[in-house]
């Protein structure tokens, strides 16, 4: 039994892309009903912006098929993402005989260079029944602004550490030994 479908979209993206960065967005149509156009949509937003579109507007490419051999056809976008962490990319295909949807996270990290903080301390709840303990935060002035980020972990033991990240102390070897 063979299956497959007909009409379909396939997105090209990258792992991540930085805020602010020009991306050259690649959608694929796979028409193996012979429609001889279609329509590609790409949905804009405020924090993704496609060149020469309006933020919220449907950024469009028209794809013609002079053959009836032609079966993949690519069109390009060309974006900006304007807010850090994940995106939605909605690409939409409408033929007279057929369309399909994709929708896929992108993963839009924050200009600059990260930089990583901790501090520890040690309470005693054995001499105290209750204990209340501030922290304080203090910003580099040239930090990006959206990108901060806070995380406060409690462990019950002096073992804890060790044992919060025990999945990633070994990792099983994959790939061909003789490379």
């Amino acid at each position: 039994m063979k299956s497959s479908k007909p009409f379909f979209l396939s997105l090209n993206l990258p792992y991540s892309v930085i805020e602010g960065e020009e991306l050259m967005l690649q959608v694929s149509l796979f028409n193996y009903v012979h429609a001889n156009d279609a329509i590609i949509e790409l949905k804009t937003s405020d924090d993704l912006v496609v060149v020469g579109t309006a933020a919220g507007d449907l950024a469009t490419r028209n794809v013609s098929y002079m053959h009836t051999q032609e079966e993949v056809s690519s069109v390009q976008f060309l974006v900006i993402p304007r807010k850090s962490g994940a995106l939605t990319v909605d690409v939409t295909a409408k033929s007279s005989l057929a369309a399909d949807r994709v929708r896929r996270e992108l993963l839009v990290e924050s200009k600059g260079v990260q930089h990583s903080y901790s501090s520890g301390s040690l309470l005693d709840l054995i001499t105290k029944g209750t204990l209340t303990q501030s922290l304080s935060l203090e910003l580099p002035r040239d930090f990006v602004p959206g990108s901060v980020r806070a995380r406060v972990s409690l462990i019950g033991d002096l073992m804890g550490p060790a044992l919060s990240n025990l999945d990633e102390l070994l990792k099983m070897p994959s790939g061909c030994g003789e490379q």
